[in-house]
């Protein structure tokens, strides 16, 4: 008995979810680089054609599955964020500080390396550029609030340039530290580089 029929399978189940996530597999087991619609129809059980349908093109599908796992990333990234402080009470700079990306996490943390390759393949995607835009900027205005409630937990006096989170803590890659060698900059003075920066007393 051969493979069922297009017809067959649709009834069976959402084309579109099969396809989304025969395509996660093979991103995840070949890279992004490595990604072809034809293994991605054949692991679905559906014809390439069906996957133009629903996605337009390689670029389309690519659209969905690394956006779909961008914003992932940032999901997981805020939920770090929210449960590494007290819900309630005052909170120390030192607190803040702790939750900002180290240059070691450049070594140990795949989100990061996974986020750099989907950044690169929307260079030259717009479909997924558009994508991370729309995700980005509601993060962002997530993010913000988030902060403003967070920096009022600092103690009577206490400034904070939130200037350094968004512009140096947000907004930097610290992969290109990985590649420095002995002239990396460790992880404690990065916090007291930042720490240096975001207070006056």
């Amino acid at each position: 008995m051969g493979r069922p029929r297009n017809a067959d399978r649709e009834a069976n189940g959402d084309p579109r979810e099969m396809i989304l996530k025969s395509a996660r597999a093979e991103v995840e087991k070949h890279g992004i680089l490595g990604l072809r619609v034809a293994e991605v129809a054949a692991n679905a059980h559906y014809s390439v054609s069906i996957i133009y349908r629903y996605f337009g093109d390689r670029d389309g599908l690519l659209a969905q599955v690394l956006g779909d796992l961008y914003e992932e990333i940032l999901d997981r990234t805020a939920k770090r964020l929210v449960s590494s402080l007290p819900a309630t009470g005052p909170l120390t700079v030192d607190q803040l500080l702790a939750l900002a990306p180290k240059p070691s996490d450049a070594y140990t943390n795949p989100d990061l390396k996974l986020r750099l390759q989907i950044l690169a393949v929307a260079a030259t995607n717009p479909a997924l550029e558009a994508r991370l835009k729309t995700i980005a900027q509601a993060r962002f205005k997530l993010l913000k609030e988030w902060s403003a409630s967070t920096v009022a937990r600092l103690p009577e006096g206490q400034v904070y340039d939130e200037r350094i989170f968004f512009i140096v803590i947000v907004n930097q890659l610290l992969y290109y530290n990985t590649l420095l060698g002995d002239d990396a900059v460790t992880d404690d003075e990065y916090y007291q580089f930042l720490k240096d920066k975001v207070t006056k007393i």
